[in-house]
């Protein structure tokens, strides 16, 4: 790197100097009470944070207003398991009533999406202001090829109601007069050849029954066959059914073939439940990258923390009374970096992000080993603890800068460079590369500073030793 680079690293350092100058007063030789106190107050802080992170529970003494708490890790936007999937975004279109309930809309999505077949997706809101209508985003893992998921979303948020009509696109009756009910279910082809098939049945009211069956009637006497057209609305030219019926077999329950039982099932679905309330334009689909579902967060959180309790031990056995306090200061690194993803906006916990998460706890556990060794050698020379503390983190401190600046700057350049996939990476990285600044140079000196106090000074303890 240029001088004048580090000039300005210098310059830098001295304000982070100032802020260290305050831990290392409130620090210093700590007597052995002024450090429990203060071991006490960081613990419970700790606690607060991990409360805030994993527990849901039942807010006391509140009437009114809000009654649960919900964790971190569960308000936290965690995209579904979707890679190689596609999104698509619903506008709601000018010609629509307003949406009185966003929350319904959605709702209604979800279990539509769910009837049709799909495990794997996620329906959010969102809109730039209070007075704009929210769009709705739809992600789901790709149902074969992009037709064929395009065609699912767009009958899980088709508008209208489902009419029956005949060939000239007069109403015989509506979806909500006219059926029971409409199901898939697997059978066999008519043709005799047992290959398996997939029907619709739609069961029809007495209401519905006589409307078409009288229709058909009427078309028979003037020497013509009916066709029955169930369509969405008056959207005539996308008929989701159409075929020929006639009176003297028609029936209460009737069975429609399809060439898939994903067919079937949208088709029931669309039959048996019309559509939304409300009339949206849907997007063309976009690919989205690889996201991390409920299951594989908590078997992420679950992989971090093995991560973190490793960590924790391997720093306790090589730097002892020392090493408890780098724990205390990566423990309060990883729920910091926890409560960022829920601070800052725009972050996602995916495949990316999760990198970059791991990577900076991996940037302050080697600052802390650098900052610890060094304050062991300085030790060993014959320095007094706190000496040899103020020494170490004077040495290592703009090397620590360093890079740390050196890393936050790469991701700050991904963010506004990069593709999606790696501003999850940059994002979480460069804030954990933040953090891990602040850790690294003031918790642990303070942290440090509360052991030695603890311990008296003793060297056993700390995993201090003087040279021969």
């Amino acid at each position: 790197m240029t001088k004048s680079y580090h000039r300005y690293i210098i310059n830098k350092y001295k304000n982070v100097k100032s802020a260290e100058s305050a831990v290392a007063y409130l620090g210093g030789n700590m007597s052995k009470k002024k450090s429990i106190v203060l071991l006490t107050v960081i613990s419970v802080i700790i606690a607060v944070l991990l409360a805030m992170t994993f527990a849901s529970f039942k807010v006391p003494f509140i009437k009114e207003g809000v009654y649960d708490y919900n964790s971190l890790l569960d308000v936290v936007d965690l995209d579904a398991d979707l890679g190689g999937g596609l999104t698509y975004t619903l506008t709601l279109s000018e010609d629509s009533d307003p949406v009185e309930d966003i929350n319904s809309v959605t709702d209604t999505l979800k279990d539509r999406l769910t009837i049709i077949g799909y495990s794997n997706y996620k329906v959010v809101t969102l809109r730039e202001t209070e007075d704009d209508d929210y769009k709705i985003r739809i992600s789901v893992k790709a149902n074969g090829d992009v037709s064929t998921t395009t065609s699912d979303i767009e009958a899980v948020a088709g508008y209208g109601e489902v009419n029956f009509v005949d060939s000239d696109n007069n109403l015989l009756v509506s979806g909500k007069d006219g059926i029971k009910t409409a199901y898939a279910q697997k059978g066999y082809a008519q043709d005799g050849s047992g290959a398996e098939a997939y029907y619709v049945t739609m069961e029809f009211t007495t209401k519905g029954y006589n409307a078409i069956k009288t229709a058909a009637e009427t078309a028979e006497a003037s020497s013509k066959t009916l066709t029955l057209k169930v369509v969405m609305g008056d959207d005539y030219d996308n008929a989701l059914f159409s075929g020929t019926v006639s009176s003297s077999s028609f029936e209460t329950t009737v069975s429609a073939q399809r060439s898939t039982y994903s067919d079937a099932e949208k088709l029931a679905l669309q039959i048996r439940t019309g559509g939304l309330k409300y009339k949206y334009e849907i997007s063309d689909p976009s690919t989205i990258t690889a996201f991390y579902g409920k299951n594989a967060a908590k078997l992420t959180v679950i992989a971090v923390a093995a991560v973190m309790v490793v960590t924790m031990v391997l720093f306790g056995i090589f730097y002892k009374g020392l090493g408890i306090g780098a724990d205390l200061s990566l423990l309060a690194q990883l729920l910091l970096q926890v409560l960022m993803l829920y601070l800052v906006p725009g972050i996602t916990v995916s495949v990316g992000s999760v990198i970059g998460f791991v990577s900076a706890l991996a940037a302050a556990a080697f600052a802390h080993a650098i900052i610890l060794n060094r304050v062991k050698k300085e030790y060993a020379s014959g320095k007094t603890f706190k000496a040899a503390s103020s020494t170490a983190f004077t040495k290592t401190g703009l090397t620590v800068l360093d890079a740390l600046i050196g890393a936050g700057a790469i991701a700050l350049v991904a963010v506004f460079a990069a593709l999606d996939a790696t501003k999850a990476f940059a994002i979480t990285f460069g804030v954990g590369v933040v953090i891990a600044l602040l850790t690294s140079e003031l918790l642990l000196r303070l942290t440090a500073s509360i052991m030695n106090g603890i311990s008296g000074g003793k060297e056993k303890f700390l995993g201090l030793k003087r040279e021969d």
